[in-house]
């Protein structure tokens, strides 16, 4: 069985930016980076509750890189400082999911992947349903997971359309994969799912079978 999850999971929770200019999203971000995670998540949740997005998604992800609460060690020094989070994968997705419902593309990924890891619920329906949406805007790494899904549900030859149309936007991950792929698949079947990818990016993702 496949096993490709290491990739998404370094997806997940790699959104704390580096702050560029004053304004409370680039503040919450300098004080999370500076150890205050506490007063980061303080800062930052005004402008997530008014709907940014962008501000939904990195609340999201000060959540999913709270402190575990199993690791005990983390944990004392945690209580010691005052100053950090608990890790939240229900409260991640949460902001996740609002800011993905008005397609913020790094938010459809992180919650794709959220569901595709069981980090909360494993639900490869779901989280196919989250890659997709990120998918059809033209996101490489979507549209890889997105195949990879189809595959893993069953759907070899959409998985082959999505894997290989990420593939040809120079995603490295696809290429193994669609070997492997094409190594279950008849010539009939790798015949049509090329003809589907053409047919899929030629339609700007709105005709993919």
């Amino acid at each position: 069985m496949r096993n490709l999850f290491a990739l998404i999971i370094a997806l997940l929770g790699s959104g704390v930016t580096q702050a560029a200019s004053a304004g409370p999203f680039e503040d919450s971000v300098a004080v999370y980076n500076r150890g205050d995670k506490a007063t980061a998540v303080t800062i930052l949740l005004p402008l997530a509750k008014s709907g940014d997005p962008k501000a939904q998604n990195q609340l999201g992800d000060f959540f999913y890189d709270g402190v575990d609460p199993n690791d005990a060690r983390a944990l004392g020094n945690c209580r010691r400082s005052n100053q950090c989070i608990m890790q939240d994968f229900g409260e991640a997705a949460k902001w996740y999911r609002l800011a993905g419902e008005q397609g913020y593309s790094p938010a459809l990924m992180n919650l794709g992947a959220l569901y595709m890891t069981g980090q909360g619920v494993l639900d490869y329906r779901e989280a196919a349903k989250w890659f997709r949406l990120a998918a059809v805007k033209g996101v490489p790494e979507a549209q890889f997971w997105l195949g990879d899904l189809d595959w893993k549900l069953g759907d070899i030859i959409h998985g082959h359309v999505w894997v290989n149309i990420a593939r040809a936007a120079g995603f490295d991950a696809a290429i193994p994969e669609t070997f492997q792929m094409e190594s279950e698949m008849t010539p009939q079947q790798i015949l049509q799912a090329q003809d589907l990818a053409l047919r899929c990016q030629q339609s700007s993702y709105q005709d993919c079978g």
